[in-house]
């Protein structure tokens, strides 16, 4: 099952101020402010991709165009179960991708002629989970609830959620804060050089970062 995903609204703030990734470096002038602040942002996006969460509270779409499988469940069930059909095929349970997840806004489908129907939240529940290192949140389906069937052949499925640590920078672990500092200081030091702009380069930050890195999300 794929899983196509789309920002919607970006962190209202970075987790690191100018003048903090200033103090870091050591820089007193106002010459580089513009190239420090763009430094700031590529090196917390190349973070968010290296440990596959985020940071600061920001709205994401994810697409699917079909439910996931159970485990195990590869084929249709040929006998007769009381429960609704979509179960014998799809799981009832959905990981949410870029933790810390905080909240589902809606699930939609969508028709054929891309007309929407939001699924009830009574229908499902929701999971998230909180600490310095959280897992993926889920949705899992209420006793006896299924879901939907979309006839939309590509993206038939929209979720829409939150995630994120907080709306402050002080709700970031600090050793998140320390990796992304140490990625500034080494792409300002070797400003010029071809560094690949989606990769953590400094081995001291993906010292920091590797604890709190995802893997098969």
């Amino acid at each position: 099952m794929n899983k196509h995903l789309s920002l919607v609204t970006a962190p209202a703030v970075e987790p690191i101020s100018l003048t903090e990734a200033k103090t870091h470096l050591r820089v007193d002038s106002t010459a580089d402010d513009a190239y420090i602040t763009s430094l700031i942002i590529v090196a917390r996006q190349a973070a968010e991709l290296y440990t596959q969460r985020t940071f600061i509270t920001q709205a994401w779409h994810m697409f699917m165009d079909e439910w996931p499988l159970s485990k195990g469940d590869n084929n249709w069930f040929s006998g007769v179960r009381q429960m609704p059909t979509s179960s014998l095929t799809s799981s009832s349970s959905i990981e949410i991708p870029k933790p810390p997840l905080q909240s589902i806004t809606h699930i939609k489908t969508f028709d054929n002629d891309d007309s929407a129907t939001v699924f009830s939240t009574s229908n499902y529940q929701v999971s998230t989970y909180s600490g310095l290192n959280p897992s993926n949140g889920r949705i899992t389906l209420r006793d006896g609830d299924g879901w939907p069937s979309p006839s939309r052949n590509a993206d038939g499925i929209e979720i829409h959620f939150i995630s994120g640590y907080g709306d402050a920078s002080s709700d970031v672990p600090q050793q998140i804060i320390q990796g992304i500092l140490e990625e500034i200081a080494f792409r300002y030091e070797h400003r010029g050089d071809l560094l690949d702009v989606n990769t953590i380069n400094s081995q001291m930050a993906v010292g920091l970062l590797a604890t709190f890195r995802l893997f098969n999300v």
